[in-house]
């Protein structure tokens, strides 16, 4: 049996953002303010291990944390603790096990223009396991498209985002676009500080990962995902209330 919990044993910040939109970054600048802790492994607990149990997830954060820090005191001594997991977007179970598991839970989302975001998947793959690359990244986009295959699934963020527009309080949602923050960090890491911490963020942000990739994305397949996610777009700034211009083409 699970023991029962105050809020001082919760997780308070969960950052959702799609896969290759600077979720990392954000979790590791947060991490640098006194009495705050994010860690970089990334647990799917809400998503695909959500039937291990609570006990299992905190069991989780606090070797991750003893890991990294080297100390041995209780994860949950900071006043904020912070996890991650792109799979928290995709796996739309995972907003309402997140609320059942903390009503108050502070959620950041990191976006990124999902034609860059699947073209950033490709290359990554490409570069980590070629052998897994079967096809021309227009062909996988076209055979993704077709089949609803990650490449092309996880940039339908309206579909991914309305069980928390629909559970939790608009308040308790950040939304961070990725090309705003490489434009003008300093501001939207304030602005991050202000949600999490209640004060602005006073860092010098840096590239976590960065990623160089062999060619940039032809002309074809660009137009072919524009045009897929446009309406899918359309969506999601409905669902926001505001537009995106960063992601015109």
């Amino acid at each position: 049996m699970e023991r029962k919990m105050n809020c001082r044993d919760l997780v308070n910040v969960v950052v959702i953002g799609a896969q290759k939109s600077a979720t990392s970054a954000i979790i590791r600048h947060l991490s640098e303010v006194d009495n705050v802790w994010g860690g970089i492994k990334e647990h799917h607990f809400f998503s695909v291990h959500h039937e291990k149990g609570v006990e299992w997830y905190h069991n989780q954060l606090q070797k991750n944390y003893e890991k990294s820090s080297g100390e041995k005191k209780s994860v949950f001594e900071h006043s904020v603790v912070i996890e991650k997991s792109p799979s928290y977007m995709s796996v739309l179970e995972s907003a309402s096990r997140i609320y059942k598991y903390n009503p108050l839970m502070k959620i950041i989302v990191s976006l990124r223009n999902p034609v860059a975001r699947a073209y950033s998947r490709y290359q990554d793959i490409l570069a980590d396991n070629p052998e897994r690359i079967k096809s021309s990244f227009y062909e996988t986009a076209v055979n993704s498209i077709k089949n609803n295959h990650h490449y092309t699934e996880n940039g339908c963020y309206s579909k991914q985002l309305a069980p928390y527009f629909k559970i939790f309080p608009r308040e308790n949602i950040l939304i961070k676009i990725q090309e705003r923050m490489e434009l003008e960090p300093t501001a939207e890491f304030r602005e991050i500080g202000e949600f999490v911490i209640d004060t602005p963020l006073d860092i010098k942000p840096r590239r976590v990962h960065s990623n160089k990739y062999r060619e940039p994305i032809d002309r074809k397949s660009e137009a072919l995902l524009a045009d897929y996610y446009r309406e899918k777009n359309e969506d999601l700034f409905k669902l926001l209330g505001e537009e995106i211009p960063e992601w015109n083409y």
